[in-house]
């Protein structure tokens, strides 16, 4: 008797628990929805046939950066390594994305505090734009990986005070584990950088002394850690220079290659220079107008700039790439 009172209490706690959070167990029902189809597709994309090569490698003990090697950082290898399938390679993706839906959906309800079914038709598209395979959301891809520690971190630090720099700190190293998925995930933490720091004060002077206060410096340090871990692990395994080379020297020239047609770097042909003056340019209008604009607009679209920057770096069509863009673009 006691035991099957124990159980009904907890199941009607799991019940009114449920009704609290009813839009967040709809948003997690539709990612499982949308997913579950992938995990019994064979695998058919060569991107992935890449990581679990790696992967196997890493797991055999083979000197990885250098008898075998991609341009990738270790992380997405490893877990290909881990899970040694496609079955679990996807859950593991799947798993993924139900924590980046609540991470999500926890920042849209702060962004859009009085609006909650904004907030939730927000999650929504994200779900939906995340999940279809149209943009390549159903298959394992670093972009999908890499910006769960991105919003994680924003959210840690969204109503954060400039004081509790351990805070900043701690947002910083949850966000550079984004980068040991994928280096264009660079782009995404300049844009949450200068909103948190930049975008936040009230004139020019200010902005630029909070980009140079310990909050900021620290949350930049902590973003840096994780890679530059990585490297110091390769150096003592007497290949830190092929790692080198590997995931930042061979990035260079990737984003040139699909224009150039050779592995040299050129931002000039490529178009990143361009590019990047298009986004330096819109960066300064958001800034200029910041006070007269909504902040959830302010944070979305300058986030938005900069990832789809990201994105656009090799300026390859590859509908997975967007993927990165999609979730400022959800809060839009």
């Amino acid at each position: 008797m006691r035991y099957s009172y124990g159980v009904g209490k907890m199941l009607k706690r799991f019940s009114m628990w449920c009704n609290r959070h009813e839009g967040l167990m709809i948003l997690l029902f539709a990612v499982v929805l949308l997913r579950i189809p992938s995990l019994f597709t064979p695998h058919y994309y060569g991107d992935e046939e890449i990581y679990f090569v790696m992967g196997r490698a890493w797991r055999e003990g083979v000197s990885m950066y250098q008898s075998m090697f991609d341009h990738k950082p270790p992380l997405l290898y490893v877990l290909a390594g881990i899970a040694q399938g496609v079955f679990w390679f996807r859950a593991m993706l799947m798993a993924t994305m139900l924590v980046h839906t609540v991470v999500f959906y926890k920042l849209a309800r702060l962004l859009f505090s009085k609006r909650p079914k904004l907030a939730f038709v927000s999650a929504l598209i994200f779900v939906i734009l995340t999940s279809l395979p149209t943009f390549e959301g159903n298959i394992v891809n670093a972009e999908l990986f890499m910006m769960l520690p991105i919003t994680w971190s924003l959210l840690v630090v969204f109503k954060a005070k400039q004081t509790d720099w351990r805070r900043f700190l701690f947002a910083g190293l949850i966000a550079g584990v984004g980068w040991l998925f994928k280096v264009p995930v660079v782009a995404d933490f300049v844009a949450i950088t200068l909103y948190l720091f930049a975008f936040r004060a009230e004139s020019l002077g200010k902005s630029i002394r909070a980009m140079f206060s310990p909050a900021a410096i620290l949350f930049i340090v902590g973003f840096v850690a994780p890679l530059a871990s990585s490297f110091i692990y390769y150096a003592m395994r007497g290949i830190g220079q092929s790692y080198l080379d590997t995931v930042l020297t061979m990035n260079l020239g990737y984003v040139s290659s699909w224009s150039t047609g050779a592995y040299s770097f050129n931002p000039f042909q490529s178009g990143i220079f361009v590019r990047g003056l298009a986004v330096a340019f819109i960066t300064l209008l958001i800034y200029a107008l910041r006070k007269k604009l909504d902040r959830g607009f302010v944070l979305a679209s300058l986030w938005f700039v900069f990832s789809l920057w990201g994105a656009l770096l090799s300026g390859r069509p590859y509908p997975h790439y967007l993927q990165e863009p999609f979730v400022p673009l959800s809060l839009l």
